[in-house]
């Protein structure tokens, strides 16, 4: 490549914001670990941790800069730094019986976990991870199985989608009230996993064993079978990609990306070269990291570093031709030169 061109591409602000950094991608694998993709090619970037650490990914948070991570066949909550993801601690432990699957932060920083062998939600401390209780009775409004989806919507209360029991519970930290959001079965729900809230105040719910995701308006009415997946592909999480496409993920151990009006299937992100994923159960997009500062206004930079790179390649140029005019060198001169479970949910 002729010197000036590489030069030129080498220049800070040559190449665009999305060719220096598309962000990340993380899946959770429940049979492998949590694998971090490229957020633009879905090119396998490495592994969070080792699979040891978090066997039984399940759902993932970014807060206040640190990766929460579930590891369902440990019962804790890991943390990692969201910018090196380097490891910081286990912010909970619980026992490993209680199959914890979901987080969420409420809007005073209290932390939600959801456990799927209890049927409940439990509260700890946004700060030490203290055990604070419930956050409402076992099984109330019909849960059953809470899943990895469970999240607080635009209203500042609580949902959290039942996989054994087909629907999805809402409840109001203000009023302490539970309720069924979504009645079991509406719409033809089967074994509800992730949510993800719409701008129009609809939410969609990842129904794992009819192969769809369903749009619910945001009375928890049926509103229409958003998008039909692949037989088989069994979608679980799903969440914004870095295009702003719809990105559902699958025990089929792909990416998807779909349009995000008509639900049209557009292709894959992660296909089969997908770094060893297994059991996929969740999925996180994590934005470009900040640009690196602009160098001192002492220093030139763009038309005036182009043209004093154009002089220096010139320069030097001019140099290495008077030099092969002359002769080679003298010695002295060259010497100075990263299944299923039991109950058959990942």
């Amino acid at each position: 490549m002729p010197p000036l061109i590489l030069l030129l591409l080498l220049l800070p602000g040559a190449l665009s914001a999305a060719d220096r950094d598309c962000g990340r991608l993380l899946v959770s694998g429940y049979r492998s670990t949590v694998h971090v993709y490229d957020g633009c090619s879905g090119r396998p970037l490495g592994e969070l941790a080792p699979r040891a650490e978090l066997t039984g990914a399940q759902a993932l948070r970014l807060h206040d800069g640190l990766i929460y991570a579930i590891a369902e066949n440990r019962g804790e909550v890991r943390r990692y730094r969201a910018d090196t993801l380097a490891f910081v601690d286990v912010f909970v432990t619980l026992p490993a019986s209680e199959g914890i699957t979901g987080l969420d932060f409420g809007p005073d920083g209290t932390l939600y976990v959801g456990a799927y062998g209890t049927h409940s939600v439990q509260r700890f401390d946004g700060r030490t991870g203290a055990p604070l209780g419930l956050a409402f009775a076992a099984g109330a409004g019909g849960l059953a199985g809470p899943d990895n989806g469970l999240a607080f919507g635009p209203d500042g209360k609580l949902y959290v989608p039942g996989y054994d029991s087909d629907s999805v519970v809402r409840w109001d930290p203000a009023s302490d009230r539970v309720e069924q959001f979504v009645a079991p079965r509406s719409g033809r729900l089967r074994s509800a996993r992730g949510l993800l809230f719409e701008a129009g105040g609809s939410v969609l719910v990842s129904s794992e064993r009819s192969d769809a995701l369903l749009r619910f308006a945001a009375d928890g009415s049926f509103e229409r079978e958003f998008a039909r997946l692949p037989a088989g592909f069994n979608p679980t999480g799903v969440g914004h990609g870095a295009d702003g496409s719809l990105l559902v993920t699958g025990s089929g151990d792909r990416v998807l990306r779909l349009d995000p009006v008509s639900g049209a299937v557009l292709g894959e992100l992660v296909g089969s070269d997908n770094g060893g994923l297994s059991g996929a159960t969740y999925l996180l997009y994590l934005p470009p990291r900040p640009e690196p500062p602009e160098p001192p206004l002492s220093q030139p930079r763009g038309a005036a570093a182009i043209r004093q790179a154009v002089g220096t390649v010139a320069s030097s140029s001019a140099a290495t031709a008077a030099s092969a005019a002359v002769g080679p060198p003298s010695q002295a001169a060259a010497a100075a030169n990263t299944g299923p479970d039991a109950r058959s949910r990942p």
